[in-house]
C-alpha cells in the first residue's frame, strides 16, 4: 500500500447529518433576537475574556459601549442611585426579618381529611404529614386541635418562604455595598 492511499481522506456523497427546515429557521431567528437584545456594558468584556479574544479582536459595539458608559457616567447619579438600592434592599431584608420576629409557633407538614369507610365518606378524621430528619411521619389530630395545628402549618409555610428571600437579597445588597465601598468590619 503506498503512502498516498493511506492517507487519502474519504468524504461520503450525502452527509448523514440533516437539517430541518423548520428547527434552522427558528435557530436563525433565536440568534438574530439575541443580537438585537445587546447585552450588558459590563458582561461583554468578560465574554470576550472568556472566549479568548485578544483585545484587537473586541468588537467595535463594545467600544462603543464602553465609550457611551464613560462620557455618560455621572459619578455622583451612580453613587445616589446605588444608595437608593442599598436602601431598598436593606428595607426588604428588615421586612423578612420583623416577618421572622412576628412568627409565632409553627410546625411543619400538609393536614389532610381521611375517612374510615372511603367509600360511603362517613366518619373522617385528620392527620398531618410530614418529613423531619429525613423520616416520614404522619400523626391524628383531634377535631379540637386542628385550628390551631392549622395556623402552626400556616406559619411554617410563611417561615420558609420568608427564609427563601433572604439569600435571594443578601448578595445583590453585598455587590452594591462593595461598588460604593461601605462594607464594614460590623456586618
Amino acid at each position: 500500500m503506498s503512502p498516498s492511499a493511506r492517507t487519502r481522506l474519504v468524504t461520503p456523497r450525502k452527509s448523514e447529518r440533516a437539517q430541518v427546515a423548520a428547527s434552522a429557521t427558528a435557530n436563525q431567528r433565536k440568534v438574530l433576537d439575541l443580537v438585537k437584545a445587546g447585552r450588558n456594558c459590563e458582561t461583554i468584556p468578560h465574554q470576550a475574556d472568556q472566549s479568548g479574544m485578544e483585545v484587537f479582536e473586541i468588537p467595535v459595539a463594545i467600544v462603543a459601549c464602553i465609550c457611551y458608559t464613560v462620557l455618560n457616567t455621572n459619578p455622583v447619579a451612580m453613587a445616589t442611585t446605588i444608595s437608593k438600592q442599598v436602601k431598598q434592599i436593606e428595607d426588604r431584608i428588615n421586612r423578612i426579618k420583623s416577618g421572622l420576629d412576628q412568627l409565632g409557633p409553627m410546625r411543619p407538614g400538609s393536614i389532610s381529611r381521611q375517612y374510615r369507610n372511603p367509600q360511603e365518606r362517613k366518619t373522617p378524621f385528620y392527620q398531618i404529614s410530614y418529613t423531619h430528619q429525613m423520616k416520614s411521619r404522619t400523626e391524628y389530630l383531634r377535631r379540637e386541635n386542628l385550628k390551631a395545628v392549622r395556623a402552626e402549618v400556616a406559619n411554617f409555610k410563611r417561615f420558609r418562604k420568608l427564609v427563601d428571600q433572604w439569600p435571594d437579597a443578601a448578595p445583590k445588597l453585598s455587590r452594591l455595598k462593595t461598588r460604593l465601598g461601605l462594607h464594614s468590619d460590623e456586618s
